[in-house]
């Protein structure tokens, strides 16, 4: 399965490694360790894990991982994952 990262992502991931790497600097490498083995062992393996958000699109998903959601959609005939949004508890309150 090929995974897919939107420059949504791309951002919301430079801000968690920034904000860990100003607030827990020992635990910055570990959120990212954490939200790789996610995405590449789980998601890759079971895609529909997350709970379906069908108000936020037809594909839409959403998945606790550490302090933040991650927003991702599957496409089962592309064989595709992509990785929407990676957004902390604040910014998933507001959806």
């Amino acid at each position: 399965m090929r995974i897919c990262l939107s420059p949504s992502f791309l951002a919301d991931l430079d801000d968690m490694t920034d904000q860990a790497a100003r607030h827990r600097p020992a635990d910055a490498s570990v959120a990212l360790d954490h939200l790789r083995a996610v995405c590449r062992e789980a998601l890759a393996l079971h895609p529909t894990l997350g709970r379906r958000r069908p108000e936020l699109g037809r594909r839409r998903r959403s998945l606790p991982v550490g302090d933040r959601t991650l927003l991702y959609s599957h496409d089962p005939d592309a064989e595709e994952l992509r990785l929407d949004r990676l957004l902390g508890h604040e910014e998933t309150a507001l959806r």
